[in-house]
């Protein structure tokens, strides 16, 4: 299908700043170097390999630098490629200048090399076997990467199967008696001797004591891998015992050993294969990979989805209400949670700095707050205390909304907009405004939307990303030449396998499949994307220090994270704290917040909260909207018993709102 995406051409003069701006992340001039590839993007510390470099602009190259690490060997083949030798430099990741007679080039993504370090190994098990060999031991570590060989002594070892970048299995090769030494080799050096690496080759029979498991008969014939059975996951339903999965093995050598990435907080898959636990998770498709591996050490790999759906509860808010925010029918600030007459039905709420929505179980949606733009969409100009019905038979099952535009995704996969549209927010294809909730045309199977202040993202059921609205400092990750707004939907560049996406003030973040975040937009330097840099970034930058991570989420100046492993990570604005690191200092990069036990964050404009794996909540960030009658700071994520049992946290401007299974106990 052709995606009818408008693309602008850049806008003369403002188009011209917007193109300064983002120069850090783009293309320079033709008189100056320019980095457009390597040969090998990551070696060893000792360095030593010679690699080529494509680009442009060659002609008198002078110095090559890694990093802080001068390269040597420096040959120009042409304008476009030379070649230099890696020099020594210690691990992470760097980027490549190139100096020539006539200037310098600029950092992009194409010129980062990693160093990455030798191996280490730290455990053994067994640490003990015959002289025969054959004893099938679990080596453990880091830096298992590009593994070449294990090797008992001067022998290799057989049967090598790594499991991921900190485990290995081997089988152990025939060797005289004695302790020896055992070493992991890869493409980047070779581990050190150390006091956790000796194995023990006894003669007969092994010392008294717990034996080693003896190695499994082989089947027949040669080994064959295992494969995993047909998986289909259950849906998994928020706050709800899960009743799903027994996964099963179609072939390989029992007994089997089962293990995933990417569950949604909560969950657990035994090594049996038994998935079971309570989640509090957001809702959506998680991607979950599930890895078998039989007693020959031969493993299979396959990617699942597990739908986490929504379990309708009350709504409560708190915070500032001067503009009828709370929709609790008065205009009264709030410092703890209050009851939204709602009806246990909320399934989605999203809240800005004069108005708020929300969608029903039924798929209608309701409105509240400011009026004088219309932007309810109540046909009125007057303040709406009290939810009112902005729409009923489009089959709502999300809403979001920023600066006085919501946006209401339907189970169809539709996109409808209402209010203020004079950046381009609505997505019709021109700046104007809409007072009724209005089709996006040019959308179609949405999965997922998302709102910043005057921008908006949509996430395709192919993995996807379009945007739409401000693009001043990048918002729409289209790059510079859509000019400073897009009116209709255009496609973010470069992404594919996204599984999620949030949107902040004036940038945007996508989840990849694999775990990994990336990001675009910014208006530094009073915010930070996470990148470590202070550059507005047009098009998608990968964040560094984030992988496995299952959600992302973002308020107006400040960003958050969770691992898989129940860690949280924040980063951006923290003048209140609201990074949670127990300090006011800017992150540029993420930070660890909590350090297990993580199942879902949400956020408002100074504050965050988080849910747990057994449906506690905490909260942190400006005291006024903590959800608690204390209103001083709060820089630790801290207890928040008021909102246990909560479902999900909306996301709102200045006040907060939470969907709980049950009320307030006055």
């Amino acid at each position: 299908m052709t995606r009818p995406y408008a693309r602008l051409g850049a806008v003369a003069t403002a188009g011209l700043v917007v193109a300064v701006i983002a120069a850090p992340a783009g293309a320079t001039s033709p008189s100056t170097p320019h980095l457009t590839g390597l040969s090998a993007a990551s070696g060893p510390l000792v360095g030593g390999e010679r690699i080529s470099l494509h680009g442009n602009g060659f002609d008198h190259v002078t110095k090559v630098v890694f990093g802080g690490a001068t390269a040597h060997g420096v040959r120009v083949t042409s304008t476009h490629t030379l070649s230099v030798v890696v020099p020594k430099h210690k691990a992470g990741r760097v980027d490549i200048r190139i100096l020539t007679t006539t200037g310098e080039s600029t950092t992009v993504k194409a010129d980062r090399f990693t160093y990455i370090a030798p191996p280490t190994i730290t455990t053994l098990t067994p640490a003990a076997g015959p002289t025969t060999g054959g004893t099938r031991i679990t080596v453990k570590g880091k830096n298992f990467t590009h593994v070449k060989a294990v090797l008992f002594g001067t022998t290799k070892g057989t049967k090598l199967h790594v499991l991921s970048a900190t485990t290995l299995l081997v089988t152990t090769p025939t060797h005289s008696p004695g302790l020896i030494d055992v070493h992991v080799r890869t493409s980047y050096g070779t581990s050190k001797t150390a006091k956790t690496d000796h194995f023990a080759y006894v003669a007969g029979t092994l010392p008294t004591g717990p034996l080693p498991p003896a190695p499994p008969t082989p089947p027949t014939g040669p080994a064959v891998a295992p494969t995993i059975a047909t998986i289909s996951l259950p849906d998994a339903v928020q706050a709800t015992t899960y009743v799903g999965a027994t996964l099963s093995a179609a072939s390989g050598v029992p007994p089997y050993h089962w293990s995933a990435h990417g569950l949604p907080g909560g969950l657990t898959l035994s090594p049996s294969g038994v998935l079971s636990g309570t989640t509090w998770a957001t809702i959506g498709e998680k991607p979950v990979r599930v890895t078998l591996t039989d007693a020959g050490g031969l493993s299979a790999t396959s990617l699942a989805y597990l739908r986490v759906t929504p379990k309708a509860g009350q709504l409560y808010g708190w915070g500032p209400n001067a503009n009828a925010t709370l929709g609790d029918g008065t205009q009264t600030d709030y410092f703890h949670p209050v009851g939204v007459p709602s009806g246990l039905v909320t399934l989605s709420t999203c809240s800005e700095k004069t108005n708020s929505f929300m969608a029903r179980k039924d798929g209608s949606v309701w409105g509240w707050g400011r009026d004088d733009k219309g932007q309810v969409g109540d046909g009125g100009t007057t303040a709406v205390l009290n939810p009112k019905l902005v729409s009923a038979g489009f089959g709502v099952v999300a809403v979001a909304c920023a600066a006085d535009t919501m946006y209401e995704l339907t189970s169809a996969g539709q996109v409808y907009a209402l209010g203020v549209g004079t950046m381009g927010e609505t997505g019709a294809g021109s700046t104007l405004s809409t007072t009724t909730p209005t089709l996006i045309t040019t959308l179609a199977g949405i999965v997922a939307i998302a709102a910043g202040d005057h921008h908006a993202l949509a996430l395709e059921s192919n993995g996807s990303v379009v945007a739409w609205g401000d693009n001043t400092y990048g918002q729409l990750g289209a790059g510079a030449d859509v000019g400073t707004l897009s009116a209709s939907p255009v496609l973010v560049s470069g992404l594919t396998d996204i599984t999620d996406i949030a949107a902040g003030g004036y940038f945007s973040f996508a989840l990849h499949r694999d775990g990994t975040v990336s990001g675009w937009g910014v208006d530094n330097p009073y915010v930070y994307l996470g990148d470590g840099t202070i550059f507005n970034q047009f098009t998608p930058v990968t964040i560094p220090g984030l992988a496995d991570i299952t959600q992302v989420a973002t308020s107006g100046a400040t960003s958050f994270a969770v691992k898989d492993d129940g860690t949280l990570w924040a980063w951006g604005d923290n003048g209140a704290g609201e990074v949670g690191d127990g300090t006011t200092d800017v992150r540029k990069t993420p930070v660890q917040a909590v350090a297990s036990g993580i199942a879902a964050v949400g956020t408002s404009q100074d504050n965050a909260f988080a849910l747990t794996t057994t449906g506690a909540a905490l909260a942190w960030g400006a005291g006024d909207g903590t959800g608690q009658p204390s209103v001083d700071n709060v820089d630790v994520p801290t207890a928040a018993p008021w909102l246990s049992q909560t479902v999900f946290f909306g996301r709102g401007q200045t006040d907060g709102f939470a969907v709980r299974l049950k009320a307030l106990e006055e």
